[in-house]
């Protein structure tokens, strides 16, 4: 299916396919251009095939957002239709198309680091069925995350003295997959994407981890 769009922003926000790379369709903006014109014919989790004849099905997220950017207009969108399977969400770093042409992840600007940030409280942090939750103020996280071989990102190191060295109940520890960043599920982005939702969002942010298994959690590495 084609639809075709003018100048300004197009309404659409893009979240990057869990694998073979390009995008699909995360949601139509209330009130945009799409969801005014499309809203019978475009739905979620539709994939993005081409731009204006381009293919870009395999491209990687960031490319396809750069070629929406900087494609003549009006510019033409093929998609391609999602089959109806229950859980099949994708990984969420959407992409937002603005009026002035610049790319936009749904969390903004990180407005965490500004003056007058009230709260004063410790990190927490909240353990459920082998996954852990930790509560992040403004400020460095203190954690150096790498890149798993098959997607996603895991602790690589802890920074003494930082808001992770101060995790406890369990602590935070080397080797834990990072699952979510707010309520965004991560485990199959790159480390480039998940650096850049993490530094998107504001805080307090939650990041969620797993622990990993047979590990004795009374004490620290």
């Amino acid at each position: 299916m084609v639809v075709t769009f003018g100048e300004g922003s197009m309404g659409l926000e893009f979240a990057p396919r869990r694998r073979g790379g390009g995008c699909v369709l995360l949601q139509l903006i209330k009130g945009g251009v799409a969801d005014k014109l499309y809203r019978k014919r475009l739905r979620k989790s539709m994939r993005l095939m081409s731009i204006n004849a381009e293919n870009v099905a395999h491209l990687h997220f960031d490319d396809v957002l750069n070629t929406l950017k900087t494609a003549s207009r009006p510019i033409k969108l093929q998609f391609l239709s999602a089959p109806h399977r229950p859980g099949s969400a994708q990984g969420r770093v959407s992409g937002r198309v603005r009026r002035d042409g610049r790319g936009r992840g749904r969390g903004g600007r990180n407005r965490g680091g500004g003056r007058g940030h009230r709260s004063k409280s410790p990190p927490t942090a909240r353990r459920s069925s082998g996954l852990v939750e930790k509560t992040f103020e403004a400020g460095s996280l203190g954690t150096e995350f790498v890149a798993k071989k098959k997607g996603g990102v895991l602790i690589k190191n802890i920074v003494p003295n930082s808001q992770s060295a101060a995790m406890v109940e369990p602590p935070l520890r080397k080797a834990m997959t990072l699952t979510k960043v707010g309520s965004t599920d991560v485990e199959l982005w790159s480390l480039k994407e998940v650096l850049a939702r993490i530094g998107a969002l504001p805080r307090p942010l939650v990041l969620t981890f797993k622990i990993a298994p047979g590990k004795d959690w009374t004490k620290r590495e």
